[in-house]
């Protein structure tokens, strides 16, 4: 059965329009009717109809702009222009926009009719479901591929809005940009596929009808990143607050009691080439509640900052602390060097210069590690995320202290290791992706096969093709997290040519299947 949805100024005409034909008798059914723009574009997004008769005079929204903004996202409804009067520009615009049908009112049931057999025709000749699902698949794609490099980039080059909207496939306008982040804690495991989704939709149905453009995208099961883009004489900032109604009423009806979330909206620009400074500005306000408290809706441009500068607490004195503690491999000495500076720090201190105590934190024990990985930008920011995503100072300092006890134990421990089980195991990790043998190993440390898998079993616990799956399964594990390479190409990417065999070592190593373990991550 098709569906159909009526979107008309005049509630006269909504009730007459209902009984014009018998909507059943010709397999279709009405799903919603509403005189109102804005909510009219909502219900198209949330019920999907197939068939919509829609008048351009609409309070909030023009037919033709809701005409125009539905077909750029995606959605493959047909739409039948009904007006009070002939309009040769009108019609115009809307021939552009593909409707086929401008019908004049009073229309008879016959006109109606035969609209319906015609669309009937062009339905079973040309629209399908599978299409749309495909075309709403791919843009998602696009728009998370665009999010994904934006949100985790230092920065970037310069574009305009037509190379957006071109590559992208966005409908970006000159306008106002502004990001918004949605953090949350301690979800429950049933709840961490589907929360942030319906969250998403939720916030689609409020926001799409008043903005150019509404993207989001999902990190996680905790992390939800938005980009607004709206006209400057909208009423958007002010709907912002919407957006923590639905997180708390969500919470609330799920019964997520043990919850806690922090929403920060950052700054508005015309410029879009400050999008990245957005997004910033949205997690620098987020970050707020770590000082402020959780379950609350920072807005950056409320925030009083007090005068505390980084360089007032990120001192010479401090990271040499720092350095002292991971090099003596004193974690107690670590951990009071965070504590004296977390405590300089007040419920109205910026909280970026969190961040930047824990980045110093994290290099420190980087360095002190000797690993070219460990210090990377890549490998910071992820270690970053995880420990500044805390709802306190206590939580933080327990992440980092943490963070250092793990790695400054990794290298006690190769220190034990004799020289060569050292260098082998150093090659074995440099070179997992490779047809490697113990053959190989033995060769390159200079040692018989047979003396090195002694050794190595001695000294490591392991051994040598244990270790190599090891390191091609973690490898896998960070492949299937951080990349959109099928599972038969980070099977190839870590060394093994048997996708089979692949997945048996991945389920007995991890329990779970890879599709399965991407899904979670």
């Amino acid at each position: 059965m098709r569906t159909v949805f009526v979107a008309n100024g005049d509630p006269n005409f909504i009730s007459a329009f209902r009984s014009i034909v018998d909507w059943s008798k010709f397999d279709y059914k009405i799903v919603g009717f509403s005189d109102n723009g804005i909510r009219a574009m909502g219900e198209i997004l949330k019920k999907r109809p197939d068939l919509v008769f829609i008048s351009n005079n609409l309070p909030g929204l023009t037919g033709i702009e809701i005409i125009e903004r539905i077909h750029g996202h995606g959605l493959l409804a047909e739409f039948v222009l009904m007006e009070d009067n002939e309009d040769f520009k009108l019609a115009q615009k809307a021939m552009r926009l593909g409707v086929r049908e401008f019908l004049i009112n009073p229309v008879p049931s016959a006109e109606i009719i035969r609209v319906l057999s015609d669309f009937l025709d062009r339905y079973q000749a040309h629209h399908s479901k599978d299409i749309e699902s495909y075309l709403v698949s791919t843009r998602r794609l696009l728009r998370n591929s665009f999010m994904r490099n934006f949100v985790s980039a230092e920065e970037h080059q310069p574009f305009s809005l037509e190379d957006l909207n071109n590559h992208y496939h966005f409908t970006f306008h000159e306008g106002v940009f502004q990001g918004a982040l949605i953090q949350l804690r301690n979800l429950p495991k049933e709840e961490e596929s589907t929360f942030l989704p319906s969250i998403t939709e939720e916030l689609r149905f409020q926001f799409d009808p008043i903005c150019y453009e509404m993207i989001p995208f999902i990190q996680g099961a905790s992390r939800l990143t938005l980009l607004f883009n709206y006209s400057a004489d909208s009423d958007v900032f002010d709907h912002m607050h919407v957006i923590h109604d639905i997180v708390k009423g969500f919470l609330s009806e799920r019964g997520c009691a043990g919850t806690s979330y922090s929403i920060g909206i950052g700054y508005r620009s015309n410029d879009p080439n400050s999008l990245l400074y957005l997004f910033h500005s949205a997690e620098r306000a987020a970050y707020c509640e770590i000082l402020q408290g959780s379950d609350q809706m920072f807005y950056i441009d409320n925030q009083k900052f007090d005068s505390t500068q980084k360089n007032d607490i990120i001192t010479p004195e401090f990271v040499n602390e720092l350095r002292i503690g991971v090099e003596t491999m004193d974690t107690s000495k670590y951990e009071s060097a965070l504590r004296k500076a977390f405590d300089k720090l007040s419920i109205h201190t910026d909280p970026e210069i969190i961040v930047e105590i824990c980045k110093a934190a994290i290099v420190e024990v980087a360095k002190a590690c000797n690993d070219a990985d460990a210090v990377s930008q890549e490998e910071i920011r992820k270690i970053l995320y995880y420990v500044i995503n805390s709802p306190s100072i206590s939580v933080i300092i327990s992440k980092l202290v943490q963070n250092a006890s793990t790695k400054l134990e990794a290298v006690r421990k190769e220190r034990e290791f004799s020289r060569p089980v050292r260098e082998a195991t150093k090659f074995i990790k440099n070179n997992f992706m490779e047809n490697l043998t113990l053959a190989n190993v033995a060769d390159h440390v200079h040692l018989n096969a047979s003396y090195l898998s002694m050794l190595f079993k001695k000294e490591t616990g392991q051994n040598y093709m244990s270790f190599l799956t090891d390191a091609r399964i973690e490898e896998a594990k960070k492949l299937l997290k951080d990349s959109s390479m099928s599972v038969a190409e980070i099977c190839y990417a870590v060394g093994y040519t048997d996708k089979k065999h692949f997945s048996r070592l991945f389920i007995k190593n991890v329990g779970i299947r890879p599709t399965a373990y991407r899904s979670l991550h």
